[in-house]
């Protein structure tokens, strides 16, 4: 029995372009995600329980993972453009 792998049996498997994308995607997922409602108030500038209040509102996107609010700062940057621009239209 040989210890060198045949390549032509056993060929390594070349990442796709899909693959590569969702790779890259999961590589700022982590960096993308605010866990708790002390890192989204430390985030945003606001006192945690002001966290609190807007997310029992409904005012604030977030999502739970268990009992853990957690947001993404991309939605937030998101969701804060649209606050701004809804008050200029409004003004």
């Amino acid at each position: 029995m040989s210890i060198f792998v045949n390549l032509a049996q056993n060929p390594v498997k070349q990442k796709n372009e899909k693959e590569k994308k969702m790779e890259a995607a999961n590589d700022n997922l982590a960096a993308d995600m605010l866990r708790g409602a002390d890192a989204i108030a430390t985030y945003m500038g606001l006192p945690r329980r002001s966290v609190y209040h807007a997310i029992s509102r409904g005012h604030l996107p977030h999502f739970r993972i268990g009992e853990t609010v957690c947001a993404r700062k991309s939605t937030l940057l998101r969701w804060l453009g649209e606050q701004e621009a809804a008050a200029r239209v409004a003004a």
